[in-house]
């Protein structure tokens, strides 16, 4: 399987479903995701190559889940830039990568013009909303390549771990796809009946991950821009969010908010936690509030 098979899937098995809410308010169906998606994958090869490297720098919106399947339907590598880094960190990572397109949300514009006259393989940068949407508007939501092959690269992400420069864990779509498998086949209990899963993570991180894997058994995904434990609370109750997953920093926020008092949460079944390991004091505060819902994960992408 490749990435875009899973909105392939679902705009045939559940195409008016929610797919995609962002913390706006904006919501996406399988099918417009998948419609979207395909656009973005036909424009980048018809003025590109197979085997390029686009790289992205953005928060979290619709248009970089939309890139997670189009890039890699395109036959293009998806390189996710940490918009937290310094100019000079985000240039090198572009540079190292060879990235020859770059996409980025308008409130990088500045960060983009300081980056340009440093990057040394990117022919074209294209601003995410207006100039996005005249560049796939033309294009058909069909992919590609049909024949493509699930062992070629789908995303690049750079990490350091724990030392060192970042370095590029290149993951193929077989690589993401045995991930989310396995994910899911570890899931404790019974799902619950009306499933919704709250990202809290910024999708430039390994985490978005789980995204692919909602939508893949037909989840709906509520997109948070940033993590803020008001806002998480509150976005659980509004939407009767089922599963999420923070890191121990974020948990340790949430149970240090006075706001917790005020909110029920109640409808939450799972909530997944890694990135780092979790003080045993701060997992017992957790349980003790929420029940037993925890799970542990580990990321593809901690290289030494």
């Amino acid at each position: 399987m490749r990435l875009h098979d899973i909105l392939e899937l679902n705009a045939r098995r559940r195409g008016s479903s929610p797919a995609l809410v962002s913390q706006d308010g904006r919501c996406q169906t399988f099918a417009e995701l998948c419609d979207r998606s395909l656009r973005l994958a036909s424009a980048l090869a018809a003025d590109g190559q197979p085997g390029d490297h686009v790289a992205i720098l953005a928060d979290n919106q619709p248009e970089y889940v939309e890139a997670y399947y189009g890039v890699p339907a395109a036959g293009q590598r998806l390189v996710f830039l940490n918009y937290r880094l310094a100019v000079p960190e985000l240039v090198r990572i572009v540079n190292d990568a060879r990235a020859t397109r770059l996409l980025y949300a308008p409130a990088f514009t500045g960060v983009v013009e300081r980056m340009r006259p440093e990057l040394e393989t990117v022919r074209s940068t294209l601003e995410l909303g207006a100039p996005l949407e005249r560049f796939i508007a033309p294009h058909p939501a069909r992919a590609p390549f049909p024949a493509l092959d699930d062992r070629e690269i789908a995303w690049i992400i750079y990490t350091s771990g724990t030392t060192g420069m970042p370095k590029g864990a290149m993951l193929s779509h077989r690589n993401l796809f045995a991930s989310i498998f396995n994910s899911q086949v570890s899931q404790p209990g019974e799902p619950p009946e009306n499933p919704y899963f709250l990202m809290p993570f910024p999708l430039c991180h390994i985490a978005g991950f789980a995204v692919l894997g909602q939508h893949l058994v037909g989840n709906p995904v509520a997109l948070m821009t940033a993590y803020s434990s008001a806002a998480w609370m509150r976005m659980v109750d509004e939407l009767r969010i089922t599963g999420t997953a923070l890191a121990p920093t974020m948990i340790n926020m949430l149970l240090n908010d006075p706001g917790i008092a005020t909110h029920d949460l109640g409808s939450l079944r799972s909530l997944g936690y890694g990135a780092s390991s979790i003080p045993a004091e701060v997992l017992r505060r957790a349980m003790a509030r929420d029940r037993p819902i925890f799970t542990q994960g580990f990321g593809m992408t901690a290289l030494a």
